[in-house]
């Protein structure tokens, strides 16, 4: 199984896949890593940059890196 998060700013409604991903904004374990490589990248529908959408995040619901492999 692969979730295809986001494609440059390309938006898509089809039977089979909605880009960008419908839950991203909602799923810490997504907004982490995209904030590690692209923090600047803007959610096309929203207008929202990454780095928004983990602030908007409650604090609780934020993942905490514990040791780099």
């Amino acid at each position: 199984d692969i979730d295809i998060v986001f494609i440059d700013d390309l938006i898509l409604h089809s039977s089979a896949l909605t880009i960008p991903h419908p839950f991203m904004a909602e799923r810490p374990f997504v907004l982490k890593p995209l904030l590690e490589v692209c923090p600047e990248w803007v959610h096309p529908q929203s207008g929202q940059s990454v780095q928004a959408l983990w602030e908007a995040l409650p604090k609780d619901d934020r993942l905490t890196l514990i040791d780099r492999l």
